[in-house]
């Protein structure tokens, strides 16, 4: 079902995924809306209470549904059936599903396409007058002098990188928006996701930018064959003058083609850094299933000029 409608192919949405967060969290179901030909829909959620969210939301790019093509579907009835008053979404795509007469709003998330390598992409951002590889060059020349000599492993044996990860993340964010990043169990996800067998259909991968011995940003992506889907970034905010995060996203950007990946998706937010570095834009909706349909009405009314984001979403530039 998943393989057959791109819409659907976010790592985010693969059963491998939902089986890694039920290794870390104990309120992960999984819906399954059904007819008499068999399953038309799964709808991958964490319960608390009778309120329904996305797996692992603090830091998930593609929530939603996975619906078989042209199935009628009662989202809504489903949820009352077992006992759910709501399921909220953030990042679900845009098309004509079951969600989609409860989108609220929507928004563009930055995508980078790279199908024949990175050269004709730096091509395309030289004849369209970008200077951020020439900016990125020479601040890889400065971060060099005074840190160490830079390397980059596009994927590492977790080894400790997923602690690190998260406590840069941390340092990058507003207290908020801080405290709810580290309610989230992002560590033990990363190590859980690292422990499976790589696959075309999902891969955890960790990588990670060295000046010298000292990791200076690293990035946690989930791969679902030619799809990369950066999911948290992170760079070290006393290196902030040399752009660390930056550095990391073009030499990701450089070397995804070894994992056999032509796009990346860096998700929504208003960050300058995806806007620099973008080929194209895919939209994605943010909205509420209500199980009471006049709960919907009163919601909608309610949140009217909603935007859409996930923890750090154009706050903090990449660095």
């Amino acid at each position: 079902m998943q393989d057959h409608q791109a819409a659907y192919r976010t790592p985010f949405l693969s059963p491998q995924h939902a089986l890694v967060a039920d290794t870390v969290m104990d309120d992960v179901w999984v819906l399954v809306i059904s007819d008499d030909h068999g399953p038309t829909a799964f709808l991958p959620l964490q319960r608390t209470g009778d309120r329904g969210r996305p797996l692992l939301d603090a830091c998930n790019d593609g929530d939603g549904m996975v619906q078989r093509s042209g199935a009628s579907l009662d989202v809504s009835g489903a949820l009352r059936l077992v006992g759910l008053a709501s399921f909220t979404f953030g990042h679900t795509p845009v098309v004509a599903d079951g969600l989609c007469r409860f989108h609220e709003a929507r928004a563009l998330s930055s995508i980078v396409d790279l199908p024949f390598g990175f050269e004709d992409y730096a091509q395309q951002l030289r004849d369209r007058g970008s200077s951020v590889l020439s900016e990125a060059a020479r601040k890889a020349r400065r971060l060099a002098r005074e840190e160490g000599d830079l390397r980059f492993d596009i994927d590492v044996e977790e080894g400790g990188a997923a602690a690190i990860l998260v406590r840069m993340k941390a340092e990058q964010l507003p207290p908020v928006e801080r405290e709810r990043f580290l309610a989230a169990p992002v560590g033990e996800f990363i190590t859980a996701a690292g422990r499976l067998p790589a696959s075309e259909d999902y891969e955890s991968i960790l990588s990670v930018l060295w000046a010298g011995d000292t990791p200076v940003a690293v990035h946690w992506g989930l791969r679902r064959g030619p799809l990369l889907v950066s999911v948290v970034p992170a760079y070290s905010t006393a290196l902030a003058r040399c752009s660390p995060g930056l550095l990391l996203h073009i030499e990701l950007l450089r070397q995804v083609e070894k994992l056999g990946v032509t796009r990346l998706e860096l998700g929504l937010g208003a960050n300058p850094v995806k806007k620099r570095l973008r080929t194209g834009t895919q939209a994605l909706a943010a909205g509420t299933v209500e199980a009471n349909p006049f709960r919907l009405v009163a919601r909608r009314a309610r949140n009217a000029g909603r935007a859409l984001g996930r923890v750090g979403d154009g706050r903090q530039a990449p660095s």
